[in-house]
């Protein structure tokens, strides 16, 4: 059983954390997302968007569980961003072969 509450919902993208969090993962969430929004929406919105919302999750819910994939995904999701692509690097991070380092990361994080 699902610890979001209510509060938490109204503040996320509730028809993708309602899943059991062993569903949870940064492909889940771009399929969810560019279904969503028909990928009218950049990767840099989803990923942002992404971000935010793990940040409310492991804000507000109590420790558990859930606030772990939350915290696990949040670093899986700021290593891929910021060590594979750092910042100040002019590339897409969808134009990058890093299919192995993610695999890899789910494997730690499941």
């Amino acid at each position: 059983m699902s610890s979001i509450t209510e509060d938490i919902f109204s503040k996320i993208h509730r028809e993708f954390w309602e899943r059991p969090y062993t569903q949870w993962g940064d492909k889940e969430w771009d399929h969810f997302y560019s279904k969503k929004y028909l990928e009218k929406e950049t990767k840099q919105r989803s990923y942002n968007t992404y971000a935010a919302e793990l940040g409310i999750l492991i804000n507000y819910l109590k420790p558990g569980r859930e606030k772990e994939k939350a915290l696990a995904l949040r670093q899986k999701l700021l290593f891929l961003i910021n060590i594979i692509v750092p910042p100040f690097l002019p590339i897409q991070r969808e134009n990058l072969e890093i299919e192995n380092t993610s695999k890899a990361l789910d494997q730690v994080i499941q």
